[in-house]
């Protein structure tokens, strides 16, 4: 798993492909995501393409920037996220990174 310090601007892309292998949109993408700290969980927020949470970089590529800036906790926080394609692409993946406050 990565580990960022708080205040890192962390890129999270998704990519898709259809039957065969090659690059291909989805007809929805969606980012859902949630942080976890010791003693705290988010709620699950969603992003889509449509929506403008997303940016689609080439063909079945999409990426969002997280903003970690703020996270003071002495143990690290885990940010958890799943990528999701219906429609002509249908797919699923997950991946998280942590993040840990600035020593100074």
């Amino acid at each position: 798993m990565n580990s960022y310090i708080s205040g890192s601007l962390v890129r999270e892309t998704g990519s898709f492909a259809d039957i065969t292998g090659a690059p291909a949109d989805p007809d929805t993408v969606t980012l859902k995501y949630r942080t976890s700290s010791p003693g705290a969980l988010s709620a699950i927020t969603a992003l889509t393409y449509a929506g403008g949470g997303l940016t689609r970089s080439a063909a079945g590529v999409y990426y969002h920037d997280f903003d970690t800036t703020g996270y003071t906790g002495s143990q690290p926080q885990t940010w958890q996220m799943e990528w999701v394609g219906t429609g002509s692409v249908v797919a699923i993946a997950d991946d998280s990174f942590q993040v840990t406050a600035p020593q100074l």
